[in-house]
């Protein structure tokens, strides 16, 4: 093997290297992006059965979300039922995420 052919495997596994790296940070993303939007959803069945049973359900719906978008979330009631609206943080992005309850 060549000096020239070994330095281009050097390259080429630095480069796979990296897009290991941005592939797995997409990925990582989208898992937050769904947990937060899963969440919401879950927010939203808690806040209609806390209200069927007489309770709050906006207090029922926040204390159901995780902690870490608990406080940029917004629970809203509708003629169906609730909308929750949550904040996800996506690389530099701010994203706001709704669900609501059919």
């Amino acid at each position: 093997m060549s000096a020239n052919e070994a330095g281009q495997g050097s390259i080429e596994l630095v480069s796979g290297a990296a897009a290991l790296v941005v592939v797995s940070g997409v990925i990582l993303q989208v898992i937050v992006l769904g947990s937060a939007w899963l969440d919401a959803q879950s927010a939203t069945r808690v806040a209609d059965r806390a209200e069927e049973v007489g309770a709050d359900g906006r207090r029922a719906g926040r204390a159901a979300l995780a902690s870490g978008i608990r406080s940029g979330a917004a629970i809203h009631p509708t003629p169906a039922g609730h909308r929750v609206t949550v904040r996800a943080q996506v690389m530099e992005h701010e994203l706001r995420l709704v669900a609501e309850s059919r």
